[in-house]
């Protein structure tokens, strides 16, 4: 036996191509062979090579390792196998400090079974008065007998482990569960038929933060756990009631472009009522009505939509329906009027016709296109921007209708393009279109007007110095004109600092000044002083600030249920104090008379009014920096209640 054993020896030396004289005999010992058996999910640790001392390389000239797993240098196989099958290696290879040796018909097969399938679970709180939740799974596959569990914790040392008794069963793709409450967490005996055992004490509350696990095997396979963390289980959160309205604020524009489109503005004080905000605009010419209702969850706080007067029955996007009689063919350039309104939570009605003095733009509003003009202008001016002595501020005046163009920069010599951009839409300031094209970046080429990025050029770099032609082009050159860059640096008087890097004189802001020319630091107005206006050339246009106040302000300490104060609100800068309030009060701007020296005057003051509800109403007044006056913000606190004490 062993005369047959070391001639085995010395032909499989032969065949590998190694010599059997740098190992000791004694150092030879057989690797794993045969067949190993392990799940997907399970960890794996095996080691695969020649068990010889100083291993540093144990390789197979054929088959892979399973999905997941792994080996080192010394032949140790580790990690988790992901996917299932049966994977074959053959022949190895195992070298070591003392040489190498191969085994060229022995091999070793993985077996990966199936492991157990993720199980689905979901956990919510259901936000009812007995801090109910709702916890749901479904298994994949059918579990193992006794191997279906759930975990339950509040994170604080409180934790129920709920396991199935090893003569239940449950089967696969039903969904199991249900609703569980707090007090079922700190008294149940079992949870969803699965028996209890617990860890620390059920001290379970409303408000805690609890984590949901289920888990289960199959076919023997390592356990597959989800878990839902961070579910918190509380009772619904106390709404206050609601708080009155008031009348809505809207704002008209005319857009004066191609489609003769105007916008509408609208601010809603208050939350309202579901399904009652409504924009209604009249046509005088054509006496028509148009009531657009806006969606819930588009009516709160500002909106914004743009119509079309000859089309006002499409659709758009945050209006639910359109009632109307009204034609599609509405005339451009008739007066419409808008009326914007709603009803708060309370069901009271309100309007913007109801507080005018809150609508700057009125009601009307005379939607227009841009003048057509028979002999349109085109024309092209371009200078050294101040951004830099390698960029170019071009302003290129050109109808709406000529598109697609192309502004750019050339050589005096030629009209190929240096730098340009292409414009294809026709939006812009009735035909002007200003634009900043730069020699040496990409990222320095805007414009007011939409382009495409791609249309951008910037061919080559040339100097930054010299005389080059601004171009409009479409179908041959529109208009042009000559400019030249790489001048010299400004001149910047008194008020102004000098800014060399962007070629430019800048102001200085309010509270300094400066007193010569081309000065590159702003001098500081003195502590406590500031100036009124920005470029101040001297420290005799520091002053210091005056405060501003509302002369006569006189607030009650309380208020009974529905009276009214009045509350002075002009300031000692002769401007109207803007408000805002909190609280069971409303408050509106008003005229009120009195009398003076015999004689009836009429004066803007701040009507509160109390409402029903005892609380304390906080009425904040401010109004902001005016000339040499600071800004101002006034609080009164009005409590209200039954007596009015």
């Amino acid at each position: 036996m062993k005369k047959t054993l070391v001639t085995l020896i010395s032909l499989l030396a032969i065949i590998a191509g190694t010599t059997l004289n740098s190992m000791p005999a004694s150092a030879i010992v057989w690797p794993k062979t045969g067949h190993v058996y392990y799940t997907v999910g399970e960890n794996v640790r095996l080691d695969l090579g020649c068990q010889e001392a100083g291993t540093y390389s144990v390789t197979f000239a054929s088959g892979v390792l399973p999905d997941g797993l792994s080996i080192d240098p010394e032949g140790l196989v580790t990690g988790t196998p992901t996917k299932a099958g049966d994977y074959p290696i053959r022949n190895y290879r195992c070298s070591s400090a003392v040489g190498s040796a191969g085994w060229l018909d022995w091999s070793l097969t993985f077996h990966i079974a199936p492991g157990t399938p993720m199980p689905v679970l979901t956990a919510h709180s259901l936000n009812t008065a007995d801090c109910s939740f709702y916890v749901g799974y479904l298994l994949p596959a059918t579990p193992d007998a006794g191997s279906v569990f759930i975990d339950i914790d509040n994170g604080s040392g409180n934790s129920i482990h709920a396991y199935l008794d090893p003569t239940d069963q449950r089967s696969s793709g039903t969904l199991y569960g249900g609703h569980l409450t707090i007090q079922d967490l700190n008294e149940a005996t079992d949870i969803f038929g699965l028996l209890l055992s617990v860890t620390g004490y059920r001290v379970y509350s409303c408000g805690d933060t609890l984590n949901v696990s289920v888990g289960y095997q199959t076919s023997g396979a390592p356990v597959a756990k989800a878990t839902v963390s961070g579910v918190v289980v509380d009772k619904p959160a106390e709404v206050p009631g609601p708080t009155p309205g008031s009348a809505p604020v809207q704002k008209l524009m005319n857009l004066n472009n191609a489609d003769c489109e105007f916008r509408v503005l609208a601010w809603l004080p208050t939350t309202p009522m579901a399904g009652s905000t409504k924009i209604s605009i009249i046509s005088q010419a054509a006496t028509e009505t148009i009531t657009y209702t806006i969606a819930d969850d588009v009516a709160s706080g500002l909106m914004d939509f743009k119509f079309t007067p000859t089309n006002m029955s499409r659709g758009m996007d945050g209006i639910v329906s359109v009632d109307s009689q009204a034609s599609n063919v509405w005339q451009c350039g008739s007066p419409l009027y808008v009326v914007v309104d709603y009803r708060d939570l309370l069901n009271n009605f309100w309007s913007s016709v109801s507080e005018p003095a809150l609508q700057t733009d009125g009601f009307a509003v005379t939607p227009t296109k841009p003048e057509v003009i028979d002999n349109p202008e085109i024309s092209i001016t371009a200078e050294q921007s101040n951004l830099g002595t390698c960029n170019i501020s071009v302003v290129a005046t050109i109808p709406d209708d000529y598109r697609p163009i192309t502004i750019g920069i050339s050589d005096v010599e030629s009209t190929d393009l240096i730098t340009s951009l292409l414009v294809y839409e026709s939006s812009s300031a009735n035909g002007v279109i200003t634009v900043n094209l730069s020699f040496t970046s990409i990222d320095g080429i805007f414009a007011n007007v939409p382009f495409e990025d791609e249309d951008r050029t910037l061919n080559g770099t040339p100097v930054c110095s010299g005389d080059y032609r601004a171009l409009i082009v479409a179908e041959g050159v529109l208009a042009s004109t000559t400019f030249t860059l790489g001048q010299t640096m400004p001149t910047c008087n008194a008020g102004s600092i000098l800014d060399e890097e962007q070629f430019r004189c800048i102001a200085v802001e309010r509270g300094f000044y400066t007193t010569e020319l081309n000065s590159s630091t702003p001098i500081a107005c003195p502590a406590g002083m500031t100036t009124s206006t920005t470029a101040s050339k001297s420290i005799n246009d520091c002053y210091k600030p005056i405060v501003q106040s509302i002369v006569g302000l006189k607030a009650p300490k309380a208020l009974k249920y529905k009276a009214t104060t009045n509350l002075a609100i002009i300031t000692n800068t002769k401007a109207l104090a803007k408000y805002k309030i909190a609280g069971p009060c409303t408050a509106k701007v008003a005229n009120i008379v009195t009398k003076v020296k015999g004689k009836k005057v009429s004066t803007k003051m701040l009507r509160v009014t109390a409402g029903k509800k005892a609380g304390n109403c906080s009425v904040t007044l401010t109004s902001q920096a005016k000339d040499k006056y600071l800004a101002m913000s006034k609080p009164v606190k009005i409590k209200v209640s039954k007596t009015g004490k």
